[in-house]
């Protein structure tokens, strides 16, 4: 029981981090139908970088930068060139899982373990991640931590503030 709530909340996390933006997205009146190809652009990326054993903080940090230049783009496609939020989104989606899937496909043509990043480190919180049942759910990566502290702050700020 306790691998599939690990397991659950660890794969529920990329989930919740789009969510979350796409929530804010929303919320400013844009219609973001390319978070999908923004979070893929991100992970492969961020696998790249991991794979060259940068760290996981530098592949974090690369996988936002990535996501954001890429990001930039897209939003200049839709409010300068004022394309329509739904056809660029769509297209942009498929694009970015031709170009992923084709950079994976040459990166790692020579060996399969070429994007290997290996096991994350996890940040067990003391005496939490002893308890049994909910356990698990305190010895995660990091990144896990800071999704789940982003639920309450993009909550407060956008439901609290002006």
């Amino acid at each position: 029981m306790e691998t599939i709530v690990q397991s659950a909340s660890i794969a529920g996390v990329p989930l919740l981090l789009g969510a979350l933006a796409v929530l804010v997205a929303s919320r400013a009146g844009v219609l973001n139908l390319a978070v999908e190809g923004l979070m893929l652009v991100g992970a492969f990326v961020g696998a790249a970088v991991a794979a060259a054993a940068l760290g996981d903080g530098l592949a974090f940090a690369a996988a936002l930068a990535a996501g954001g230049i890429v990001g930039l783009g897209l939003g200049w496609v839709m409010v300068v060139a004022r394309a329509d939020q739904v056809v660029v989104g769509v297209a942009f989606n498929i694009l970015m899982l031709g170009l992923t899937g084709y950079a994976f496909g040459v990166i790692t043509s020579d060996s399969r373990n070429a994007l290997n990043a290996g096991q994350p480190t996890r940040a067990a919180l003391p005496g939490l991640s002893e308890i049994p049942g909910i356990g698990p759910l305190f010895d995660m990566h990091w990144i896990a931590y800071v999704a789940f502290v982003l639920v309450p702050i993009i909550s407060f700020v956008l439901f609290r503030t002006g």
